[in-house]
């Protein structure tokens, strides 16, 4: 009877003589290490199901079993077709009526799902922790980037030759694309929402596909195709970007010996009769993108699993698991759909839909050469800002539209330039994070003193939300920065303004 149920116990129950030797082998142990009870009696459990770099360890716990009669801990497993796994052992010894050991039994679970599960919390906190490392150094960085990106967009009207021309586009690229791979990291590490706009797919795949030809394996031929006419969609340029790249970086690994990595794009409408031909996706016009490979492809097993987070195919040390799960959260985000086919040794493709620009709206656009300094107010506007480079190009750049600019280099002088009622204050730009006294603290003094006050904050670390859910108080728009002059006089000019009171 003891028996029967020892074989009914969903954990290995293994005996063994005082030499080790196996005298007892139950169902479970059989169906998890594949040895038959009879094939595993009398041989020693070193042998049977303990990898041999492990065997000495087993050695010793035994040994040291016996005075306390009691061992458990985690151990390395191994099956019989060599195949490794963890274990949580309860090793105790058999003692006979005398009281002398003259065996142990050892009771064992697969711990293999609980592993994987700790070594996912471990990446969680891990990435958790560049997170908040990111965002603590975002600020800092942004301070760097918006004097520059602002002084190259002021410079460029004065500045003559294709030679100068040429030097303040490859400054202000980088500085443009420094500050959107801040905002990349931010995105994933803490969520900062999407800036959407009117976007043609064609420049963003543009863009993807002179960082591949400059940094992929000249093995890999890149072919791409396209409508003529593609239609607008509405998006973020970065997250958008940051999904195409990252489907493409996975079909290069998945090509080290080289293959062909085709991307089209092409325009698509469906009704409801056509939405199942189309995964089910919504019935209307789309921005379909194509992007196959032929590659290794993915095992069937994998397919359910491939937009799960912390799910990889790839070593521990060269994916985390993150790329496919941030990139289906984005299409969802925009409103789109992203599918995948694949079958294993012979390539991948998957399919983006983006939902398209309605043709009869019409895209209000301003460029940055169409703002001049007739089209604004012309109001004053206090600047606050720790950073003195941020103070100086900010009021150049305000000045240069005609606006009067009044600044502060910290909250205490904000407060002494309100104080003085003599002085019209239209508009106040608030850093939000600042030393001694914080943005928001500055925003509720400042619309206390003056309430019909508009207030703009600005950061490069906070999201637009967390301010504008402040209850008391909340800022009129949000600058993420760096910003650009055109979105600086842009924000400037949608907020309504009134004279402080």
């Amino acid at each position: 009877f003891q028996a029967s149920l020892l074989g009914q116990v969903r954990n290995s129950v293994i005996a063994t003589d005082l030499e080790g030797r196996i005298i007892y082998w139950n169902k479970y142990a059989e169906e998890l290490y594949q040895w038959k009870e009879e094939e595993v009696r009398g041989m020693h459990i070193t042998d049977a199901v303990v990898p041999e770099s492990s065997g000495e360890k087993v050695r010793d716990i035994m040994k040291s079993a016996a005075d306390p009669g009691h061992w458990e801990g985690d151990l390395a497993a191994k099956r019989k077709d060599g195949s490794t796994f963890p274990v949580y052992l309860v090793l105790s010894a058999i003692r006979d009526e005398r009281g002398v050991v003259i065996g142990h039994v050892g009771v064992g679970a697969d711990i293999t799902e609980k592993k994987m599960l700790e070594g996912r919390l471990l990446r969680a906190q891990r990435l958790e922790s560049i997170g908040t490392l990111a965002g603590g150094i975002a600020h800092d960085l942004n301070n760097i980037l918006q004097p520059i990106l602002l002084s190259v967009q002021l410079l460029k009207p004065g500045i003559s030759g294709k030679k100068y021309e040429r030097i303040l586009n490859v400054v202000e690229s980088s500085a443009e694309r420094g500050a959107d791979l801040i905002r990349q990291v931010l995105s994933f590490a803490r969520g900062v929402e999407s800036t959407k706009q009117t976007l043609n797919i064609k420049y963003l795949i543009s863009d993807v596909l002179k960082i591949m030809k400059e940094t992929f394996p000249k093995s890999i031929m890149i072919k791409t195709y396209s409508d003529k006419e593609i239609r607008n969609i509405k998006g973020d340029f970065t997250q958008l970007h940051q999904v195409i790249l990252n489907i493409c970086v996975n079909a290069r690994d998945a090509m080290p010996g080289g293959g062909e990595l085709v991307i089209s794009t092409r325009n698509m409408k469906t009704d409801e009769s056509g939405a199942s031909t189309y995964y089910g996706i919504e019935p209307g016009e789309y921005v379909e993108i194509n992007i196959s490979d032929t590659g290794s492809g993915i095992a069937p097993d994998a397919m359910d699993k491939l937009f799960d987070p912390f799910f990889t195919t790839k070593d521990v040390d060269k994916g985390t698991g993150l790329g496919l799960s941030t990139a289906y959260g984005i299409i969802k985000e925009h409103g789109g759909h992203i599918h995948v086919e694949s079958e294993a040794g012979k390539g991948s493709k998957f399919t983006v839909y983006l939902p398209a620009i309605p043709t009869k709206a019409r895209q209000e656009s301003r460029d940055y050469e169409d703002i001049n300094a007739e089209t604004v107010t012309g109001g004053t506007v206090l600047v606050v800002d720790d950073e003195p480079a941020v103070l100086d190009i900010t009021r150049a750049i305000l000045e240069e539209f005609g606006y009067k600019v009044l600044t502060a280099n910290n909250g205490h002088e904000a407060l002494d330039v309100i104080a003085d009622r003599k002085k019209r204050i239209d508009v106040a730009i608030v850093d939000m994070i600042m030393p001694v006294i914080g943005g928001k603290t500055v925003i509720r003094s400042l619309k206390k003193k003056r309430p019909s006050l508009k207030i703009i904050s600005a950061s490069g670390y906070q999201k637009e939300h967390e301010l504008v859910s402040m209850e008391e108080n909340p800022p009129d728009a949000f600058l993420h920065k760096p910003d650009s002059a055109e979105t600086l006089l842009r924000t400037l000019d949608e907020v309504p303004q009134k004279e402080g009171g």
